[in-house]
């Protein structure tokens, strides 16, 4: 593994050393001071991802369109190598029975020339904006998949879970910024990989008190759909209670198609419906009864609520239904490490030995619900600018 930064007199150089190693398949997307690339180890034949940020607007804390902005690509490369570097201290086994250190893309390396930073790590797959979008395409042709697709979600849920209460709990870091767009999924044996902590905050939690005053908070970025009411609001906020929120969102949004709402205050009256436990009437005007299972709801409920009277890690870890996940998880997990021989424990499945793939056949038909009255569901689930 290569845990590296190095800086070139020109960008010159560093575009030719990008370029002599790997090969740019193609752009995966713009970001606020750069653009990310799908690239392929012409040595290797693996696929990495470079993050590219324009040094003048990074310096000014602009982005392209000249507004002001948190991303720190610099911020971002110390995080994701420090998190590398503790999960090195695990074993092939442990890593592949707890995911707790393994949900995030690992840094490759990093690079600095006159013009650009260039951020390596690893590639976790589509983003699970997209994975879910062609999955509920499916559920619309056969609902015969909804337990199967009950079975795919818990999984998720699971790695996402143990992943975000990792990242709080243990290295006090709050990512800020999660949804489907920054999560990456392997659709062959549904490994997840947390993305982009362009926004991500490290605490500094002294003697071990995770009380909320350590975590709290004044940054207000990311995307809309995803914020906690505090954060929309502009108060100062306890990170891992947005991070939380934000999970909500997510695993709502996997089960329905759309998500909650667009925005979490008093303007919009899904909101409003959900804060006022009123869940389960969204979904029957929505013609989604069926969409959640009770205690997935449960969870949400929990999770929907103001910031003080919100589930923290240690609730969620221990409720029902995350329990339910986390045994599924493991039981399949160890099934797959049973298979595997030792020497190959890193490699990944194929996808035939994976019994909770489901087919990804395009369909027309949209996954939004259909709009009904004043608590119609939110008309798109793409995702919300910066």
């Amino acid at each position: 593994m290569e845990l590296s930064i190095r800086e070139n007199s020109t960008n010159f150089n560093i575009k030719n050393l990008i370029s002599n190693k790997y090969n740019i398949i193609k752009v995966l997307q713009s970001t606020v001071q750069g653009e990310i690339y799908l690239v392929e180890n012409k040595k290797s034949k693996k696929f990495y991802v470079i993050k590219t940020s324009f040094r003048i607007l990074y310096e000014n804390h602009i982005s392209k369109s000249g507004h002001n902005v948190n991303e720190d690509i610099i911020k971002e490369y110390c995080i994701l190598k420090h998190l590398t570097l503790l999960s090195h201290n695990k074993t092939d086994t442990e890593k592949v029975c707890s995911n707790d250190i393994n949900g995030f893309v690992k840094f490759r390396s990093f690079l600095i020339g006159t013009s650009h930073f260039y951020l390596i790590v690893e590639y976790g797959g589509i983003d699970l904006f997209e994975y879910n979008v062609k999955q509920q395409k499916n559920l619309k042709l056969n609902q015969n998949l909804t337990h199967e697709w009950h079975f795919v979600v818990s999984y998720i849920v699971a790695q996402l879970i143990q992943t975000v209460c990792y990242f709080h709990q243990t290295c006090h870091l709050c990512h800020l910024d999660l949804s489907l767009e920054n999560i990456l999924i392997n659709e062959h044996n549904l490994q997840i990989k947390i993305c982009d902590f362009g926004l991500a905050l490290f605490f500094d939690v002294k003697n071990g008190n995770n009380n909320c005053h350590q975590f709290k908070c004044k940054q207000f970025g990311g995307k809309t759909l995803y914020k906690s009411p505090e954060m929309t609001n502009q108060q100062p906020f306890d990170a891992r209670a947005a991070d939380i929120w934000s999970i909500g969102v997510i695993i709502f949004t996997l089960f329905c198609g759309a998500p909650p709402f667009e925005i979490a205050n008093e303007k919009d009256l899904r909101y409003q419906h959900i804060m006022d436990d009123k869940l389960d009437d969204l979904l029957s005007i929505w013609k989604l009864d069926h969409a959640i299972p009770d205690d997935a709801k449960d969870l949400l409920r929990a999770i929907f609520k103001p910031e003080k009277q919100r589930i923290t890690d240690e609730q969620m870890l221990s409720h029902p239904y995350v329990i339910k996940c986390n045994v599924l998880k493991h039981n399949m997990d160890c099934e797959r490490l049973l298979e595997q021989k030792p020497e190959n424990l890193s490699s990944p499945l194929p996808v035939s030995t994976s019994p909770l793939s489901i087919s990804v056949t395009p369909s027309p038909i949209s996954v939004t619900p259909s709009p009904i009255s004043v608590l119609q569901s939110p008309m798109s689930t793409s995702p919300s600018p910066i």
